[in-house]
């Protein structure tokens, strides 16, 4: 006895709609995308190549803006904290330039200054260090050094242009052991820049910081990234700092 003709063609249709259903969650059409990665690609291997190849779009953005319109800017370089800084709302309109790549460690921001820095910069802000820190658990004598290294650099290649160098921000709800890391961090990071003729600006203090000494909740929209309120607070710690980039930055 034969099967009914919907009956043979169930199979089937199963099968496409779970590959069409598959394809809009590949897209991200629908929900399920990463669990089907998870499927075929591991997902640390996953996550590194989606860092790299954010890293190689903003080298490219900033490869093709018109470097002319650049010169006499405050150029701001770190990860992503400076990534996502709305300078322009903060700041002296016209006077910086964000040169920040999200999750870059420390060495691969020294091996592309040359390829991202403008001609005759005002100064730099720096954040050096936090994926190192927090992501690698570096010790603090590799993350100056590396920061010495970046500073070398900008002094050779802009001598004149003044240099602040953060503090790097504690995560949010810290433990004792990442207190103490970070602190350790901080003063090899700012005894590197006076040696380096460098500014060095404490971030780790209130409001910025709640009694505890992690990253305020009101203030940061995950563990370790600020919100735009915290952003805003951070800007007023920059204008207030010892340092001739506080009177460059001045909005207008």
């Amino acid at each position: 006895m034969s099967r009914p003709p919907a009956l043979v063609l169930l199979p089937a249709l199963l099968v496409l709609l779970a590959v069409v259903l598959g394809i809009l969650a590949w897209h991200h059409v629908i929900p399920g995308g990463w669990f089907l990665r998870d499927l075929i690609e591991d997902p640390d291997l996953r996550e590194e190549r989606l860092r790299l190849q954010h890293r190689e779009e903003r080298l490219l953005a900033f490869q093709e803006e018109a470097v002319s319109s650049l010169a006499e800017r405050v150029v701001f370089l770190g990860s992503s904290t400076i990534e996502h800084f709305p300078l322009e709302r903060f700041f002296a309109a016209g006077r910086t330039l964000n040169r920040g790549i999200g999750e870059e460690r420390a060495e691969e921001l020294l091996m592309r200054l040359g390829q991202t820095l403008p001609p005759r910069p005002a100064g730099f802000v720096l954040y050096v260090g936090a994926v190192d820190v927090h992501g690698d658990r570096r010790p603090p004598e590799f993350v100056a050094r590396r920061l010495a290294a970046v500073l070398r650099y900008l002094r050779a290649t802009s001598p004149e242009a003044p240099c602040l160098v953060l503090g790097i921000l504690p995560p949010r709800a810290p433990t004792r052991e990442e207190l103490s890391r970070l602190h350790a961090v901080n003063l090899a990071l700012a005894l590197t820049a006076r040696r380096s003729g460098a500014t060095f600006l404490h971030t780790g203090k209130p409001p910025i910081t709640d009694a505890r000494g992690g990253l305020s909740p009101s203030l940061s929209r995950d563990r370790h990234h600020l919100n735009e309120a915290g952003y805003a607070a951070l800007a007023r710690l920059i204008l207030d700092a010892d340092s001739p980039l506080a009177a460059l930055l001045q909005p207008r």
